[in-house]
């Protein structure tokens, strides 16, 4: 930089010094020529050296700016080298890389340091390696002609040299570092000197794993159209089109056809129709189209010609009128590089059709309707950041409702917000932003000014939609003064509510109470504000009320009328008859229960005691059935006692003998157990009942008591189990009296047939049933082989005191009993009869969802462990007895006659006394009373009570917290068990 200055510097001082010369020679008097020559001489040279020099510089310029130029495109396509997508590698002729770009580092997963001057197959699958040494040995080599690569022409020495592609897209596989290996698509180009040598090779390797993928997905998608294509409900036809010489559609050839389309290609009519495949490549020759319609052929080729011809879909509906039915047809070219192929997608629009046509006939009602409904249709768009709130739509309803035109609605909404009543405006905008907010639907109800000044209620309901505009809310304001005013009567008719005699209130669908009038007050002796906002469940309910079963009912429904078990506030049980009503809201919602209960409490009682009386008539009509049984069961008892007493038999014969008595004391144990349940049962309660089990009992009953003469058969071992929600004691005395009753009507003798299952009642047999309900019921047949019922009687059969027998042989209640008993429990009797030919009388009665009872297995009680039990008992040989039982399984046993002497022992050994098992029916002292004496003694006493009549105490023990309660006669492993479950529990 600075040697050409300094140049142009001396040049210039040499001008100067050439210029002084030139000036003296000229001073001087007598110039020398030849020194004037030789000055001139050299000012031209000076001259023609300075204008070198500029143009030394000049170029020197030119050079710095195409040096600048060199590096900036050199950087330029070094980073396109380093920052290109694919991997490059560069070579020398025997494949040793020289250097390699970012792609390639990222591909390899190396650094550019590790791949330099190493061999290139080392990152070449080992499969691979001999085609990529066999490469670089016919680049290396002098060329032939079976070489696959091709050498560029020979290049002019000194000219610029050019790498020449070699191949492209060659498949390959790269061993990438310490990972899998992957496909490549590898493409090689070489740069060759002047003299024909490879110098550089240039290698391309494109990452072939996503387009594998991609080729994957595209082969699964293909597999997956295939399947579906075979699998859609529409038809499919691809097709080409074959013209004439003039450009007319003479005929169709098929290409692709999917399976939904077959059916109807070749001949439904026949019921025939072609395989999918038979299709492709065969001419139509108009049996498809005949087959839809006889006129559709020509218009098929027109429609299919012109799509072909112009590119432009048609979209048609076709009749076919064979068929009687409508198809939907859209064709269209698919490629536009096969224009006389065609494809078409038809679907069969029948049921379309018939519906448009139904809603054509509808269409004009339906607006009229839309404009005539006594409320104002809208759609409303809440204010958003970039426009006012709006309405787009509001029907003509609303000059009637608000005296505005829509249009003036629609123009300004707040010529509708300026309406509002300003005492409700606060409200409505509440409701309002809590919908939008929430994107919810819209509920508000108040008041309105019309511009004559009139007041209306109003009530405004709206859905929010997603509208293309944003978010909606379509909806209808009515006008509800009448409803309001409506209300407001109904509230002051309430206030009549309360001088009812009966208990009404009100509760929402959570069993909350909303409402409880002053009847309810008096019955149930809540007051009001401590009954409204309770649980009905938790305020009245019977823990073991069936009442989830009424629910479900109601909620089927609508409406349920029975008798419910309730608790009073002082603890006293209650019986009503309820009248549930369901209460819906506007839109058919359930909303809440209306109750009204009537106190039957009395009406029950006496009820029971009719009941009661009935039975014990029955049970005497079987007296002589039930002594002869009782003989029965006492003489082999009798006779075994005797046996024993005079002589000592073998072993066997004693064990058989035992097994007698047994047998014999168990069997009667079970007839007296029947007669008490029979005569005594605890009524009122409605509980989920088996009926095949409680019917087995009822035959059990009638084959001890019933004349021999009278056979009994039935089919409850092969019913599965049948629930129904009655009162057990009902549902028995029902089958005692239907079972007395055929008897009565054999009296010489027949057949008596008991059987259960399931029936479904439906509509039909609804009507012809007075008391019949659709539903699904347990069916109950009683059927005898009597002398049946003549028609005078079949007619007032079920009238109470009406009889056919003689006098003091019946009441005539029998049936009348068995009516009222299942009407009450919604179910129905059905009478068939004939006279001479028997009768048979089924009973019908609701079937209840609920899972059967799960019946544990039978445990072996454990042994005792030496453990002090008091027996209390007035029967010496039942105290015997239990003594010797008790100490045959490891307890140690005390006992005592009567009461006295018992609270005297537990005084005097009750810390070493663990239980106490004692009888209820003592003389002096009862067993209560004992059991009380000892609580006071004991709070903890562990105490077992025992009688025959167990049902008469079990409320009276539970009441003061003695729960295990033994029936007489008890078996050993019964008493074994009461007594370890006892120590359980208390422990």
């Amino acid at each position: 930089m600075s040697e050409p200055l300094n140049f142009d510097q001396k040049v210039q001082a040499a001008q100067a010094q050439l210029h002084q010369i030139q000036q003296q020679s000229a001073a001087d008097r007598a110039p020398d020529p030849l020194l004037a020559a030789a000055i001139a001489e050299l000012s031209v040279s000076l001259e023609a050296i300075q204008a070198t020099i500029a143009e030394l510089q000049q170029q020197n310029t030119q050079l710095r700016s195409t040096q600048q130029t060199l590096a900036a495109e050199r950087l330029h396509y070094q980073n396109l080298f380093d920052f290109a997508p694919d991997a490059y590698l560069v070579t020398d002729g025997k494949g040793i890389i020289q250097a390699i770009n970012g792609a390639a580092e990222s591909l390899l997963n190396i650094h550019r340091s590790y791949a330099e001057n190493k061999p290139l197959v080392l990152f070449i699958a080992e499969s691979e390696h001999f085609s990529i040494y066999t490469l670089l040995e016919q680049i290396a080599s002098p060329l032939s002609s079976q070489h696959t690569i091709k050498r560029p022409p020979l290049t002019p020495s000194g000219a610029m040299r050019q790498a020449t592609p070699l191949f492209q897209n060659r498949e390959v596989w790269m061993q990438l570092r310490g990972r899998e290996c992957v496909p490549v698509a590898l493409s090689l180009s070489g740069e060759y000197d002047d003299q024909g040598a490879i110098v550089w090779l240039y290698w391309l390797f494109h990452d072939l794993r996503e387009q594998k993928q991609t080729e994957a997905a595209l082969r699964e998608s293909e597999a997956t159209y295939h399947t579906l294509f075979n699998a859609m409900d529409e038809g499919f036809i691809l097709c080409d089109v074959i013209f004439d010489a003039h450009d007319r559609p003479v005929d169709i050839e098929y290409v692709e056809v999917n399976a939904a389309a077959t059916w109807m290609v070749g001949q439904p009519l026949t019921g025939q129709p072609f395989a999918g495949q038979a299709l492709t490549g065969q001419p139509l020759n108009g049996q498809w189209t005949r087959a839809i319609s006889p006129d559709f052929e020509p218009e098929w080729l027109e429609l299919c010609g012109r799509v072909a011809l112009t590119g432009k879909a048609i979209h048609t509906e076709v009749r076919a009128s064979p068929v009687n039915a409508w198809y939907e047809f859209y064709i269209f070219r698919p490629d536009e590089a096969h224009p006389q192929r065609v494809a078409a997608i038809y679907k069969d629009i029948s049921d379309r059709k018939h519906v448009e046509a139904q809603l054509q006939s509808s269409q004009t009602k339906f607006e009229a309707l839309v404009t005539n409904m006594p409320g104002m249709v809208y759609r409303y768009f809440p204010a958003t950041p970039d426009r006012p709130h709006h309405f787009t739509f509001v029907s003509q309803h609303a000059h009637k409702l608000l005296e505005l035109a829509p249009e003036t609605i629609v123009q300004d909404a707040n010529a509708f917000v300026n309406l509002i009543h300003p005492d409700d405006l606060p409200s409505f905008v509440e409701s309002v932003a809590h919908a939008v907010a929430h994107f919810l639907p819209w509920h508000w109800q108040g008041r309105v000014i019309t511009p004559s000044g009139q007041l209306k209620w109003i009530q405004g309901n709206s859905q929010a939609q997603h509208a293309p505009e944003g978010a909606a809310w379509d909806g209808l304001l009515v006008d509800i003064s009448d409803r309001v005013l409506a209300e407001q009567t109904i509230r002051e008719q309430a206030a009549l509510l309360e001088i009812s005699s009966d208990a009404i209130f009100v509760r929402d669908l959570n069993n909350c109470i909303l409402y409880w009038n002053r009847g309810a007050e008096r019955l149930y002796g809540w007051h009001t504000s401590e009954a409204v906002g309770q649980i009905v469940d938790v305020l009245l309910q019977d823990p073991n009320s069936t009442i989830d079963v009424v629910m479900q009912r109601l909620l089927k429904t609508g409406e349920w009328r029975g008798e419910v078990q309730n608790i009073t506030k002082s603890g006293q049980p209650v019986t009503v008859e309820a009248r549930w009503t369901l209460v819906r809201d506007d839109a058919g919602q359930p909303r809440s229960i209306l109750t009204v209960d009537t106190d039957i409490t009395e009406k029950k009682r006496l009820e029971t005691q009719f009941y009661r009386a009935q039975r014990l008539e029955s049970l005497g009509t079987l007296a002589n059935g039930i002594a002869h049984d009782l003989n029965n069961v006492f003489t082999p008892i009798v006779a075994v006692a005797q046996l024993l007493r005079s002589y000592q038999p073998k072993p066997e014969a004693q064990q058989e003998m035992f097994r007698i008595l047994e047998s014999s004391a168990k069997r009667g144990a079970s007839m007296v157990k029947q007669i008490l349940t029979f005569t005594r049962g605890t009524e009122g309660k409605q509980v989920p009942v088996a009926v095949p089990t409680l019917l087995q009992e009822v035959v059990n009953i009638v084959r001890q008591t019933f004349p021999k003469s009278i056979q009994v058969h039935d089919n409850i071992a092969k019913q599965p189990l049948l629930i129904v929600s009655v009162d057990p004691t009902h549902l028995h005395q029902v089958l005692m009296n239907l079972c007395v009753n055929a008897r009565d009507a054999m009296p010489n003798g027949g057949t008596l047939t008991l059987t259960v299952g399931k029936t479904v009642v439906d509509e039909c047999l609804a009507q012809m049933k007075l008391d019949a309900k659709v539903g699904d019921y347990v069916v109950i047949t009683v059927t005898d082989t009597g002398m049946g019922i003549t028609p005078d009687v079949y007619d007032r059969m079920f009238e109470p005191f009406f009889t056919t027998k003689a006098q003091g042989h019946g009441t005539g209640l029998g049936l009348s009993t068995v009516l009222g008993i299942v009407k009450s429990y919604d179910g129905f009797v059905a009478v068939e009869s004939q006279p001479g030919a028997g009768s048979q009388f089924r009973v019908y009665l609701p079937t209840l969802d609920a899972p059967p009872l799960s019946i544990e297995p039978a445990v072996e009680p454990p042994l005792g462990q030496g453990q002090l039990v008091l027996v209390v008992d007035d029967e010496a040989m039942i105290l015997q007895t239990t003594q010797a039982t008790l100490e045959a399984h490891n307890y140690r046993v005390m006992t005592a006659s009567n009461g006295a002497a018992a609270i005297a022992y537990y005084i005097q050994h009750q810390q070493h006394i663990d239980t106490v098992v004692i009888d209820m029916m003592m003389p002096e002292m009862d067993g209560l009373t004992v059991i009380q004496a000892l609580q006071t003694i004991n709070p903890r006493v562990k105490v077992i009570a025992a009688s025959g009549l167990a049902g008469n105490y079990r409320q009276r023990l539970q009441a003061i917290g003695v729960t295990t309660l033994l029936a007489k006669p008890f078996t050993t492993v019964e008493l074994l068990q009461s007594i370890s479950t006892q120590q359980r529990t208390d422990s």
